[in-house]
């Protein structure tokens, strides 16, 4: 029995490296530290030359990169299923006239983007950062803070959430 148990577990690992692997093969062209972890289907949109991963990050499910403009992002960051970084606006000058303009991205170290969270162009994320699900972030946010809502507003400090 434990045999059988050990050999489930290694094929499931085995399995795993091929599939994070596989979807790494995805990233060609983008530079990425070590032990980067791709869980899913992971869509890039744009110049894959403009997007820099730090170590020990995590890109979920569904996870959307439109990189027109550059997406920074620091060490030990999450970034949890279905969520998308857009670097790409929309500028209305004179109406009906449209421009469309690209501002970075920059994630510094240790942040978690929960699920279905939009991150607009020319956001800086502060370090050690949570950002709740489902939240809009078009403004730059101060380190330390956990963060939600559309459009995202500071809740808590860190520390007053243990």
């Amino acid at each position: 029995m434990n045999l059988c148990k050990t050999i489930n577990f290694l094929n499931k690992r085995i399995i795993y490296k091929i599939k994070n692997n596989f979807y790494k093969l995805k990233l060609f062209g983008i530079q990425y530290g070590k032990n980067l972890q791709i869980y899913g289907n992971v869509k890039i949109f744009g110049n894959r030359c403009n997007i820099k991963i730090g170590n020990n990050c995590s890109l979920n499910e569904g996870t959307i990169l439109s990189a027109n403009g550059k997406i920074i992002i620091g060490d030990n960051v999450v970034i949890s299923s279905y969520s998308v970084l857009h670097t790409g606006k929309l500028k209305i000058n004179i109406w009906p006239i449209k421009e469309h303009i690209y501002e970075d991205i920059v994630i510094e170290n240790n942040v978690w983007i929960a699920s279905h969270c939009i991150i607009s162009g020319g956001v800086k994320i502060g370090k050690n950062v949570i950002i709740g699900a489902n939240s809009f972030v078009n403004r730059n946010l101060e380190s330390g803070y956990f963060y939600a809502g559309n459009p995202v507003k500071k809740i808590c400090k860190i520390e007053n959430l243990k």
